[in-house]
């Protein structure tokens, strides 16, 4: 696979995966800063005109991850152990449910003690935190064949 002709070239075995880390980590980044970009847009679009801000944080990081799905598992995680399909797909549902329930009760909470504009502004924190966790799911669970 792609990371296997990479990392034969390494001198020494465990930079391999440091490599592997910092180009899934790189990868992982850019593609979650186009997703952040669409689901924030849509979230302050919605909760600003449209409805309350826990339905639009949903369909925000809805759309967000129909573009991260198919962009990380075709790009960012894409090698010989990994695989978009059904089990994936499956599997990112699920983790998607979990961090959009944990994200849209951080965000209901800000708004709670904050207000609206004090959710909308500290919406990228719990954004950071999901991203990460989920970047974590990814890389070891989500995309890979073997479990």
């Amino acid at each position: 696979g792609r990371n296997r002709r990479r990392c034969a070239v390494v001198a020494h075995p465990g930079q391999c995966a440091a490599m592997t880390l910092r180009r899934h980590a790189a990868s992982y980044a850019v593609i979650g800063i186009a997703q952040w970009l669409l689901e924030y847009g849509l979230m302050l679009a919605l909760s600003e005109w449209v409805m309350a801000v826990e339905p639009a944080n949903v369909i925000g990081r809805l759309a967000g991850a129909c573009l991260g799905f198919w962009l990380n598992g075709k790009w960012t995680f894409a090698g010989d152990d990994t695989h978009v399909g059904r089990h994936a797909a499956i599997r990112f549902v699920c983790m998607w449910i979990a961090l959009t329930v944990l994200n849209t009760w951080i965000v209901a909470h800000l708004d709670d003690v904050f207000g609206l504009r004090g959710a909308q502004l500290l919406k990228p924190g719990a954004d950071l935190l999901s991203g990460g966790i989920g970047f974590l799911l990814s890389r070891h669970w989500v995309y890979n064949k073997k479990r």
